[in-house]
């Protein structure tokens, strides 16, 4: 595994229990912060670490006989595609790889496979942005950096003044979430209408849906930041839209196998798909006991690795659970300022419903104000009626507008 970071370390997890040999290698000399927290060795008979040598490394790896390459986040996806194939392992279409991580790249591509895309522009510099956006008309659009995760950098911006600083702000920061520089920014229309995610695993050219999800963002400071998500039935016409385009566009984006995560805006002209990961979702953790049918990204992972044919007999629920509501509910951090207790977390699951707490903080952080995936301290789930789910995600909002995250409370 490629970077066993995020969700790399559940499946790590997934694939140990499941009696794998697993080989750890580090794409970077070192571990984006962002990850550093969520690295876990001790699934790995053997970390072979970071090897600046490609040769060198596809050597060892040759001598180590393996028999399967993932990545386990998406700063693994460029690395774990190279090594599968100077290993002849299975792999992507190598025709256009940089469709799969480029945003611009990625957008060509779909409107060559006549799907609906976004209209952009990769662009070096403000005044570049802002020429497309004048010769655009103006309007609204978003600014994003080239290649990232999570909402890292993102911005709406209205005018010629907003497009030249959030592009500024990107190509100006010192590193973006997977731990690298921004060369470049995007500068795209602004679509609107709801907006989906899908998880997906493939297996010859073969895809299968594992489950869709709608977003529902807030705006900070300019910024869409997470909300919460609800699951979406897969028989229900959304459903079956989403699945559709999903297959098609992971069809011209070359993507034969592996895990995938999609993002996708239904628009009155269609589906538009805004990124794509070829690699698992993050924040992947479920409780347990809710939905016993659900097949999560990561097990229909560890299964293709195991046995690739073997995703084609999967048995995928339209939903993941019936007759409850479930929602999974970004946390949003209102101040910068230390967190110097965790007691936080005792608060929310004392919530009637909450099924799971996730804190991606630690104690003795510095907390941000939340702004992105980054900066948010973590998520949980809520299931239970509408109105319980509903009477918990407003108290959880009112007790972080009392700063929950840095002021000892109770859930009272």
């Amino acid at each position: 595994m490629v970077d066993a970071y995020s969700t790399g370390r559940l499946l790590t997890h997934e694939l140990a229990g499941r009696g794998a040999h697993l080989i750890h290698v580090q794409s970077s000399p070192r571990i984006p912060e962002f990850y550093r927290r969520t690295f876990d060795p001790d699934g790995f008979a053997l970390d072979l670490g970071h090897d600046p040598s490609f040769a060198a490394l596809v050597r060892t790896l040759k001598e180590l006989e393996i028999d399967a390459i993932a990545p386990g986040t998406e700063t693994g996806v460029r690395s774990a595609e190279q090594l599968a194939v100077a290993l002849g392992l299975a792999h992507n279409s190598q025709t256009a790889p940089e469709s799969r991580w480029d945003k611009e790249a990625m957008a060509a591509a779909l409107r060559d496979a006549g799907l609906g895309a976004p209209d952009g522009l990769r662009v070096g510099s403000e005044a570049q942005a802002v020429e497309w956006y004048r010769a655009g008309g103006g309007g609204r659009v978003v600014v994003k950096p080239a290649m990232s995760a999570g909402s890292d950098g993102v911005r709406l911006c209205h005018d010629e003044r907003s497009v030249a600083e959030a592009v500024g702000a990107v190509l100006s920061s010192e590193s973006n979430l997977l731990g690298r520089t921004n060369a470049e920014a995007v500068v795209q229309e602004l679509l609107t209408g709801p907006e989906y995610y899908v998880n997906t695993i493939s297996a010859d050219g073969r895809h299968q849906i594992l489950e869709a999800w709608r977003y529902h963002k807030k705006r900070v400071a300019g910024s869409p930041i997470y909300d919460y998500d609800v699951p979406v039935d897969l028989s229900s016409d959304i459903g079956r839209t989403l699945c559709d385009y999903v297959r098609r566009a992971l069809t011209a984006l070359g993507v034969h196998h592996g895990p995938a995560h999609a993002e996708v805006i239904i628009t009155r002209e269609g589906p538009k798909l805004i990124d794509i990961g070829a690699r698992p979702a993050g924040c992947a953790d479920f409780p347990a006991g809710i939905a016993p049918d659900r097949v999560g990204q990561v097990e229909a992972t560890a299964s293709w690795l195991m046995d690739p044919a073997s995703v084609h007999d999967l048995s995928i629920p339209s939903a993941p659970c019936t007759g409850i509501e479930l929602r999974r509910v970004a946390m949003i951090n209102g101040r910068r300022a230390p967190m110097t207790s965790l007691a936080w977390v005792d608060v929310l699951r004392e919530l009637p419903t909450a099924a799971m707490v996730c804190p991606r903080a630690a104690q003795g952080d510095l907390l941000e104000a939340t702004r992105d995936l980054a900066t948010s301290p973590g998520f949980l789930y809520l299931a239970g009626t509408g109105d319980e789910v509903e009477r918990d995600y407003r108290r959880l909002r009112a007790l972080e507008g009392r700063h929950l995250y840095t002021e000892q409370q109770t859930a009272g």
